[in-house]
């Protein structure tokens, strides 16, 4: 693991999108169609990735496309709802177009993954980090661009035991639903490996309170969690539904309950929301972290557009919507054909550099294998009321499971 205390801090509104319906592309460009949630509630997700996919296709185009083609994203708001995502693809395959860059989110990723490979598409999950994708539901024509759950509770367990190896006891404020259940006993397993393997002691892992998505008063899992009697906290709830949950419990004195808090899904939105509100350690893990490598010019170039355009210190969805295209393009530029099966064979042997460092998609299940990464946040005099701490760097090689395509997932 690598550490680097930084600096960070940023205020704004992401930028507006193209949004519309699938328009015939010119011949001599490269479409590449985008299908996220662009507005309601799961808007925090989908806004950064299409800025990310936004600002890699400028890149590319700027430096004259991939083989002398421009590369054209045609873009769908799904709104997270599984039907329109199904509806988007087949639009777009309609329209002629097979790379696919999302849907973004579990349900919308299990209503088109066998769809893809109908149309005879390649679909990158973006932010989909559900096992059973490259598991029992495995096909070729899917490539998971950010690590599972099971990965991201391993890296996200030895950091906490090795941090914190007297926080022995945890709960958790979840998202009621499959991705946020399987997402907690991933970790809730990590964190009893790990904190018996580095701090040579057990924990005790409290039930967590569970939130239904679209939840907007959260006073009874607040007055739940002040009861618990755990050091820790675990919070799985994405996009509003985790920004709300952690306005509400400051004034209720829940962030003066825990000793740490772990979020595991609003990444750097959270200290936006709340400056210097925010409670005094939290750790939140990201997909992509915007100054944790400085040797990295493809991420620092990222970073700086991504500020140049909106303000704002980016958020983590931003390097994979950047990520997936251009691992698409290098498979393009590689190979001088947007085929299908050439596309497929080209992700499954090649290695390329990104803004997370040197990326490749394992050849048997199509999981990423890159940079995982936690970031420590406090609160901070002066605009924008919080600073980044410190920011930990993780290979996820030795945290990944093994890869067993076409098998029931189990740990």
């Amino acid at each position: 693991m690598r550490r680097r205390t930084l600096l960070a801090g940023a205020g704004g509104a992401l930028i507006a999108s193209r949004i519309g319906t699938a328009s015939p592309q010119s011949a001599s460009s490269i479409p590449l169609g985008f299908c996220a949630p662009l507005s309601g509630t799961n808007a925090p997700v989908g806004q950064p990735l299409l800025l990310g996919a936004q600002i890699a296709c400028d890149q590319i185009n700027a430096k004259g496309g991939v083989n002398g083609r421009k590369i054209e994203l045609i873009v769908l708001d799904d709104q997270g709802d599984p039907t329109r995502a199904a509806t988007n693809i087949r639009e777009l395959s309609s329209r002629g177009i097979s790379l696919f860059l999302g849907p973004a989110t579990t349900a919308t990723g299990m209503a088109v993954i066998g769809l893809v490979q109908s149309v005879n598409g390649v679909y990158f999950g973006l932010t989909v980090n559900d096992e059973r994708l490259t598991h029992e539901l495995f096909n070729r024509h899917y490539f998971q661009t950010v690590e599972n759950s099971y990965t991201r509770g391993n890296v996200f367990a030895e950091v906490m035991a090795n941090r914190y190896p007297e926080i022995t006891s945890w709960t958790g404020a979840i998202w009621d639903a499959g991705v946020g259940h399987d997402y907690w006993n991933d970790v809730a397993k990590a964190l009893h490996k790990y904190y018996l393997k580095i701090a040579k002691r057990d924990v005790t892992i409290i039930e967590p309170v569970f939130c239904k998505t679209g939840t907007t008063d959260f006073k009874v899992q607040i007055s739940q969690l002040l009861q618990a009697p755990a050091q820790g906290l675990v919070t799985i709830m994405g996009g509003s539904d985790g920004i709300t949950f952690y306005k509400q419990m400051v004034p209720f004195g829940l962030a003066k309950k825990f000793s740490v808090f772990l979020d595991g899904a609003i990444d750097i939105n959270l200290a936006k929301a709340l400056g210097r509100n925010i409670p005094p350690n939290v750790w939140s893990g990201s997909h992509w972290y915007y100054d944790a490598a400085q040797s990295n010019t493809l991420s620092q170039e990222l970073a700086r557009e991504v500020i140049k355009r909106t303000g704002e210190v980016p958020h983590g969805f931003v390097g994979v919507g950047h990520l997936s295209v251009t691992m698409c393009t290098a498979a393009i530029e590689q190979t001088g054909s947007v085929d299908t099966d050439t596309v497929i064979s080209a992700l499954e042997r090649m290695k390329t550099t990104t803004v997370k460092g040197s990326t490749y998609f394992r050849k048997e299940d199509h999981q990423i294998i890159a940079n995982s990464y936690l970031f420590n946040l406090k609160p901070k005099d002066g605009p924008p009321g919080f600073e980044t701490n410190e920011t930990i760097v993780v290979p996820i090689e030795d945290a990944v499971n093994p890869p067993e395509p076409g098998r029931k997932w189990s740990q």
